[in-house]
């Protein structure tokens, strides 16, 4: 019996013999000899635009922040981004955190400051600004 499978144009004949070895389940998809290393997952967070991530002489895995140039651990089964989302909305390098100082800010009295009313009420602004009772 002949164990090379024979074509016909158009059509796909099956393979004439079986090989003992690989037969059972998902023999298939496995190929002798062959490893491949997983494909690299895409980063889901936008704090790596901020960021670059590097090895360190430890080989640790460590962010960088593209600002202040702090780093943080960023291992992906230990750590987690809360420390780099913190450091993002903190950083004072950071160009979407610089405060205008030409531009005034407004501050509202803190609740139970004495003198005063010290406590303001959307219903109490709204009677002011409208002028209704």
């Amino acid at each position: 019996m002949s164990t090379e499978p024979t074509f016909i144009e158009g059509s796909v004949t099956p393979p004439t013999s079986i090989d003992s070895e690989n037969s059972g389940v998902g023999a298939s998809s496995q190929a002798e000899g062959t490893t491949r290393k997983r494909k690299a997952a895409p980063q889901r967070s936008q704090i790596w635009s901020h960021f670059t991530k590097f090895i360190n002489s430890d080989g640790a895995s460590k962010a960088k922040c593209n600002y202040c140039q702090k780093e943080f651990c960023c291992d992906m089964k230990k750590n987690g981004t809360g420390s780099l989302k913190y450091n993002i909305g903190s950083c004072k390098k950071n160009p979407s955190n610089v405060v205008d100082s030409s531009q005034g800010q407004l501050v509202l009295p803190r609740k139970g400051v004495e003198g005063g009313k010290g406590i303001f009420q959307l219903g109490d602004l709204i009677k002011k600004h409208v002028g209704k009772d």
